[in-house]
């Protein structure tokens, strides 16, 4: 998001623009432990227009090609096999009945909806027994390589004068909103960084929060060091387990899905997908229940644990050779974790200026679509810097205002 920011402001023009990175080894952050999945299958608009710029911007990737005598365009290993969403409920198909309606108006022409005997004809390895129907997405969806993505953004960032910083946030003196102001403030704030060389301070005019899971804490150290009241923003780091599995070729009726599954979401909420070639697969899950899903604090909650075990063998086994019997002979291979970060009001984007706060610009709470949406997100922001409104796609329902007002934005799309 940081970066994707910065390449955007500089697209229009802005200069004086620095990056603020805890990590910039980026080997704990969301991105990078992230499926690096891409869809424009959701069933909120705005959503859905996000992941298509996405696409675009992927599939032009000399746009952050950096000129030099030898220079090439960037590749982001884009594995273009769709996402193919599973419902075995009334109301689950009425939901992609009404999600396709949407994808014609908004010109997303390459979603299918499909009934069961579409989906049996496509993918004859799938138990389609319990299924009623399907959306598939025929092009333009897919996974891609998310190092590829990240490393493209922040060189041609650099190329265009932004600058990185190492450091860690440790104080700030904000200013308070006016309430009768929208947009710029002419007022300066400043940040106390502990860099590896000692404490700096940056100064500037506007700060923007896109801190992924870390972004409530945050918020909550800026409130620190003010006295007025300052709400927090309600985005936790929720941890996320990806299982790595491998099933032979010869298992499948149809040996090509070995290799080009789409990523597939079964009604249950587990999803899996092939990972690369000779019969590799990912998958995940989100937890059902809230009481099942803690905040964490650090990072040190990503390292595996038992229960990675135990909830794959008990919940993601069995759901996965209901759905395809060749993976009745699986053998898991290796587990990471990473974190979502989590908006508990809604699990949907926050997009503007925080209501307390006048320096600070919110661009949190994806909820697990962060990276596909990072480079809309990242243009969006820029136009709401620069012009003072969006020009683009109107992000404006990701206003921090619903939150206020308590009027959350559902998103059934969440994976």
């Amino acid at each position: 998001m940081g970066s994707s920011i910065a390449y955007h402001l500089c697209q229009l023009g802005c200069r004086n623009i620095a990056v603020i990175e805890k990590d910039p080894t980026y080997k704990a952050s969301s991105a990078m432990l992230s499926a690096g999945g891409i869809r424009q299958q959701f069933s909120v608009p705005e959503n859905a227009l996000m992941s298509k710029y996405g696409i675009e911007f992927l599939k032009n990737p000399s746009l952050l090609m950096v000129q030099s005598a030898d220079s090439q365009p960037p590749n982001y290993q884009f594995n273009e096999n769709g996402y193919l969403f599973l419902a075995s409920s009334p109301s689950g198909r009425h939901q992609l009945e009404i999600n396709d309606r949407m994808y014609r108006a908004l010109d997303i022409s390459w979603i299918r909806l499909l009934d069961r005997n579409h989906v049996s004809t496509l993918f004859p390895w799938l138990n389609t027994e319990d299924i009623l129907s399907g959306s598939f997405g025929t092009i333009n969806e897919g996974y891609f390589d998310p190092w590829s993505l990240l490393q493209a953004l922040r060189t041609k960032a650099l190329s265009m004068g932004a600058v990185y910083v190492e450091g860690t946030i440790e104080g700030a003196d904000i200013v308070e909103r006016d309430k009768t102001k929208v947009g710029h403030v002419s007022d300066i704030a400043s940040l106390q960084l502990q860099t590896s060389s000692g404490s700096e301070e940056i100064s500037a005019r506007v700060f923007v929060n896109a801190c992924g899971p870390w972004a409530g804490q945050l918020v909550d150290t800026l409130a620190s060091h003010t006295k007025h009241v300052v709400r927090q923003v309600p985005v936790k780091a929720r941890r996320r387990v990806i299982f790595n599995f491998h099933c032979r070729r010869e298992a499948f009726t149809d040996t090509n899905a070995a290799t080009i599954t789409p990523l597939v979401v079964d009604p249950t909420g587990i999803w899996f997908r092939s990972e690369g070639t000779n019969g590799h697969f990912i998958c995940g899950m989100s937890p059902s229940v809230e009481e099942e899903d803690p905040d964490y604090q650090s990072i040190d909650a990503l390292s595996t644990q038992e229960a990675d075990q135990q909830l794959f063998d008990d919940v993601v086994w069995p759901a996965l050779f209901h759905r395809v019997k060749a993976f009745g002979e699986l053998k898991l291979k290796s587990t990471w974790a990473g974190f979502y970060e989590y908006n508990t009001f809604d699990q949907n984007a926050i997009i503007g200026y925080h209501p307390d706060i006048g320096n600070l610009m919110l661009c949190n709470g994806f909820s697990g679509h962060g990276l596909q949406h990072s480079p809309a997100a990242g243009r969006g922001v820029a136009e709401l810097l620069v012009h003072g409104h969006f020009t683009s796609i109107d992000l404006s329902i990701f206003s921090f205002n619903r939150i206020l007002d308590n009027k959350p934005i559902r998103e059934v799309g969440i994976v």
